[in-house]
């Protein structure tokens, strides 16, 4: 079972120790939720380079102490040079999934640092901050199983990268669990980021650095589309639920959450609750597409999130039946999630995303910084080409839940669709297991298979009967046993007691103050 900590001080929960243990420095040392996020994702920048990088890009959700709830979405743009003639003319019919030409997206993720430090109440120094994160990469830090499985996974897809190697690398090969790495640009970016600002990875001398290195390996990204990159707070997406309101970024977890709600659903550990998230998941998907799809794409979002809306989306799934499963043809899994609760009921969940595991494969020399493939989840041809200045179409998550008697709770899991977060949040709140219980819980994931078909996956401990049945279903079931999104949450009562745990099968952790 998970370790639950309770605190009345704050938590937070990462998916490596390393970040959760920053956290829960910075909150003790009398940071904020926001500050000790904005630490956490720089100490995961560093420790856990297959999740995220200075140049992911994130996307968070708040809840002050006061109830109001925001998000900041901090993801970059299409470089300018970028356009389907542009790879046509190089002999691509699609957007590589790795190397340069991956790379044309301007990174987001620090840009959501400024925006949300802003926001912040206490304004720690940022080389404290930074200290934990540059600490890791000036001594070195100790490479982790999933870190080390991650790269010797990913080595055989990544292009050959001098700076990458020498990042991350030892003697050309992936490290072992347990060894060294020491990452000294990108230490000596992070404390000229402490030192000068962090606008500076943008239209100071890291950009002019960084801009030279992308001109360098021909990606289609200058200087001018990094001076582009901008964080604004702004509203919520949300969702009536049982409990009280569900808020996300964009509506594909609380639609999901609230739709599982109205199917009445009388076990978790069923054929018919698998069959009830995978189906919902695909049909919050159809109507996030729809959603995006419309002239006012954030007015059409609210609308499919209205009580009617989704008792109609509800009433039109089928129970019995699968309906055909379309999964992203680029491999995903480079993101990382990160939750903090403070003492003043401040709570902030925020996602960080490559795209796949070490993004691009390629590091920018001169900053250390690891470059994303967030360009290879643009299409060239179809209904939603490629268009320079576009943001990527690929949705990020970061889902928090805000009761309406007080408590505040927030959720999270790295996976597309979120089925693990929701899980987790129906188990805990529908179902009204307790945080271990539900955190222990066999899980889902929907992937691609060994011939590369979409396949659901079962963790064991489902009843024998349960794939079964959902093969009967139409679904194609395997019974896997890793692969799974760890999934964790933070729950605040009204009295300011705070729960927090994590995946017990992952490697990350929620830590108390």
């Amino acid at each position: 079972m998970s370790d639950i900590v309770v605190s009345t001080r704050g938590a937070v929960a990462a998916p490596c120790r390393e970040a959760a243990e920053t956290g829960r420095l910075i909150l003790g040392e009398g940071g904020d939720a926001f500050e000790a996020a904005v630490a956490m994702a720089a100490t995961l920048a560093v420790v856990a380079p297959h999740l995220s990088s200075l140049a992911a890009d994130a996307v968070w959700t708040f809840r002050e102490p006061h109830g109001a709830v925001g998000v900041i979405e901090a993801r970059g743009l299409a470089g300018r040079r970028a356009s389907p003639a542009f790879f046509h003319d190089r002999g691509h019919g699609a957007v590589p999934v790795r190397g340069p030409f991956s790379a044309f997206v301007a990174p987001g993720s620090v840009e959501g640092w400024r925006a949300a430090l802003e926001l912040s109440s206490r304004r720690l120094p940022r080389h404290v901050l930074f200290a934990d994160a540059l600490r890791h990469a000036r001594e070195g830090f100790s490479v982790s199983s999933t870190l080390a499985r991650a790269l010797a996974d990913a080595l055989p897809t990544l292009p050959e990268d001098k700076g990458f190697q020498a990042a991350f690398l030892i003697d050309k090969a992936a490290p072992a669990a347990g060894a060294t790495l020491r990452p000294p640009r990108l230490a000596d970016a992070l404390e000229h980021l402490a030192r000068s600002g962090l606008r500076d990875l943008y239209d100071g001398d890291l950009s002019r650095e960084l801009a030279a290195d992308l001109d360098r390996l021909g990606i289609p990204l200058g200087r001018e589309d990094l001076t582009r990159v901008e964080a604004r707070p702004r509203a919520a997406l949300s969702a009536r639920i049982k409990a009280g309101v569900a808020f996300d970024a964009e509506l594909s977890t609380p639609a999901l959450i609230a739709l599982l709600e109205r199917l009445k659903l009388q076990r978790d550990d069923d054929a018919a609750f698998v069959h009830a998230i995978v189906e919902g998941a695909k049909r919050v998907e159809g109507l996030r597409r729809e959603a995006e799809a419309d002239d006012r794409p954030r007015v059409a979002a609210a609308d499919r999130l209205t009580p009617e809306a989704l008792d109609a989306a509800a009433g039109a799934l089928d129970r019995a039946r699968a309906t055909p499963l379309a999964l992203p043809d680029v491999p995903t899994g480079g993101a990382g999630w990160i939750g903090v609760v403070d003492a003043a009921g401040r709570a902030v969940s925020v996602t960080h995303s490559l795209l796949s595991p070490f993004g691009a494969g390629m590091v920018s020399a001169s900053t250390g910084v690891l470059l994303s493939n967030r360009g290879a989840a643009f299409a060239l041809e179809g209904d939603e080409p490629l268009r320079p200045g576009a943001a990527a179409s690929d949705p990020l998550s970061a889902p928090l839940m805000a009761m309406l008697d007080g408590r505040v709770a927030v959720f999270g899991a790295s996976d597309r669709p979120p089925l693990a977060a929701a899980a987790l949040a129906v188990r805990r709140l529908g179902f009204e297991q307790d945080l271990a219980s539900a955190l222990a819980a066999p899980r889902i994931a929907l992937r691609r298979g060994p011939d590369g078909e979409p396949l659901l996956a079962l963790e064991p401990g489902f009843d024998g009967e349960v794939a079964d049945r959902l093969d009967r279903m139409g679904h194609r079931v395997a019974v896997e046993s890793s692969g799974f999104a760890a999934p964790a949450a933070l729950i605040r009562e009204a009295s300011g007691r705070v729960e927090a745990g994590a995946d017990p099968r992952g490697e990350g952790a929620a830590l108390g103050v």
